[in-house]
C-alpha cells in the first residue's frame, strides 16, 4: 500500500500500513535472515574479531593455502592508495619481493595487526577501527614504537577505517576504507577461488557478505532501510519515538540547520556524513570520483559516527583534475588559517580544516530535540559566522584561475 503525505490518519493506521503488505520490510528480513557466521555468533561490530580475521587472510603461513597472494594484494593497494605518503616502499617493491616468510603479530604493543618481513627488511602496522576513532594519540605512540624497536626497517602504516577517515595528526598513515578489503576478496575469488577448499571459500565469502551488509558505509542494510523510512517515514518515526537513535537525530538536525542557511547547499547525506559546500565556492568542476553522486570535488563532511562530531573541510578524490586538487591543497598548506592540512596531498581523500562540534554526549544531554538543535545550532552558525568567511577568502583566490581553464 502507498501511503499518501496529504492524509491524516490514526497513529495505529500509519503502523497498520506500515505492517501489512510491505515488501520492502520483507526484502529487509531476508537479507538479515540469511545465515552468516559472523553475524550469527554477534562479532559484527568487534574489532578484535575482524583483526583476526584480517590477521588469518594476511599470514602466508596459515590454512587458507594462498600464500602470500592476498598479503601481496593488500600491500599494493595501500601503496597506491598512499602513492603521496612518506612511504619507505612503492608497488613496484612489493610486485618483487617473495612475501612468504612475513610474520604476522596481534597486539604487540597494542597494535592491532603487524606484518614483519626480516627477508626484505620492512614491516607494516595496521590500525583496524569498526566502531571507534583514534584515541589519546595512539597513533603517534604506535610510530614510536616501530621507530624504536624496527629503526632500519622499511615502514608501512595502514589506517583501517570504515568510512576513509584520515589519521589525525599523522600524516605518515595510509588511509584505507573495509569496502577495499571487501574489493581485494572479490579479486581473490576471481582468480584464486580454486585453490582454496570449500571451508575456507564459505569462510571468506561470509566475511565479505557481512561487511557488506552491516560495516560498510551505504551497506545492504543500510540502503533498504532508507528505502523503507522513506516510504513509511509516519510509522517508522512513531517506532524511533520509543527507541531513539541520537545519531540519527544529529543527522536530521544538522540537515535542517544546513537546509535553512541560505548561503549554503546540502550534498548527499548518510547518518555517518553530513555534507555541504558554501554556495560561493561551488565553482570547482564537479569531476570527483568514489565520493558523492554529485562528484564534488571540495566539501565540508560533518563526520558523525562517534562521540565527538567533527566537521572536516576535505578534497576529495578525482581521476581528470588532479591539477586543482594540488591548486587547493597548496593554497591551503600555505596559509595559516588551514593549520590541520596534512604535510602531503593524499591519493583520493585529504582533510585541509578541522574544526569540533558539541560532543555526542553533550547533545544526548539536551532534554528535547529543540534543545538539542539550539545546541548545534549555536556551534555550526559560530562557524559560519566567524570562521567560514576567512576559509572562503582563501579558496576564492582559485575561482578566476578555474574558470579559465574551463
Amino acid at each position: 500500500m502507498r501511503e499518501i503525505e496529504s492524509e491524516i490518519l490514526a497513529p495505529e493506521e500509519y503502523l497498520e500500513r506500515f505492517i501489512y503488505d510491505n515488501p520492502e520490510l520483507e526484502k529487509l528480513e531476508a537479507v538479515i535472515d540469511q545465515f552468516n557466521i559472523f553475524s550469527s555468533l554477534g562479532i559484527i561490530n568487534q574489532e578484535i574479531r575482524h583483526s583476526n580475521f584480517l590477521a588469518w587472510l594476511l599470514d602466508p603461513s596459515e590454512t587458507h593455502n594462498l600464500t602470500d597472494y592476498f598479503t601481496n594484494l593488500f600491500l599494493k593497494l595501500a601503496l597506491k592508495s598512499g602513492i603521496t605518503k612518506n612511504t619507505d616502499l612503492n608497488i613496484f617493491d612489493i610486485e618483487t619481493f617473495d612475501l612468504t616468510d612475513i610474520k604476522v603479530y596481534r597486539e604487540w604493543h597494542n597494535i592491532d595487526v603487524l606484518l614483519v618481513d626480516e627477508s626484505n627488511q620492512f614491516v607494516c602496522l595496521i590500525e583496524n577501527k569498526i566502531d571507534s576513532t583514534e584515541h589519546s594519540e595512539q597513533l603517534s605512540k604506535y610510530r614510536n614504537v616501530m621507530e624504536h624497536h624496527f629503526k632500519n626497517y622499511k615502514k608501512i602504516f595502514i589506517y583501517l577505517t570504515v568510512h576513509g577517515g584520515s589519521a589525525e595528526n599523522e600524516d605518515l598513515y595510509i588511509s584505507i576504507k573495509h569496502k577495499e578489503v571487501a574489493g581485494l576478496i572479490e579479486t581473490l575469488f576471481e582468480r584464486r577461488k580454486s585453490q582454496m577448499n570449500d571451508d575456507v571459500v564459505l569462510f571468506i565469502q561470509h566475511y565479505a557478505e557481512m561487511l557488506k551488509r552491516y560495516i560498510m558505509e551505504e551497506s545492504e542494510v543500510q540502503q533498504l532501510c532508507e528505502a523503507l523510512y522513506k516510504k513509511h517515514q509516519k510509522a517508522l518515526d512513531l517506532i524511533y519515538k520509543y527507541r531513539p537513535d541520537i545519531y540519527s537525530e544529529v543527522q536530521g538536525i544538522l540537515e535542517e540547520i544546513i537546509d535553512e542557511n541560505p548561503i549554503l547547499v546540502r550534498d548527499h547525506c548518510s547518518r555517518t556524513a553530513i555534507r555541504f559546500i558554501p554556495k560561493s565556492l561551488d565553482f570547482f568542476p564537479k569531476v570527483g570520483k568514489e565520493w558523492t553522486k554529485t562528484k564534488r570535488i571540495l566539501l565540508f563532511e560533518i563526520q558523525n559516527y562517534n562521540e565527538r562530531i567533527n566537521m572536516n573541510l576535505i578534497i576529495g578524490p578525482t581521476e581528470t583534475h588532479g591539477h586543482i586538487r594540488e591548486m587547493i591543497f597548496n593554497l591551503a598548506k600555505e596559509n595559516a588559517l588551514f593549520k590541520n592540512a596534512f604535510t602531503q596531498l593524499a591519493a583520493k581523500w585529504s582533510t585541509i580544516h578541522k574544526h569540533s562540534l558539541p560532543k555526542i554526549a553533550e547533545v544526548r544531554s539536551q532534554k528535547s530535540r529543540e534543545k538539542q538543535k539550539e545546541l548545534l545550532s549555536k556551534a555550526f552558525n559560530q562557524f559560519v559566522e566567524n570562521i567560514l568567511p576567512s576559509l572562503e577568502s582563501v579558496i576564492l583566490n582559485l575561482k578566476d584561475q578555474v574558470e579559465l581553464e574551463e
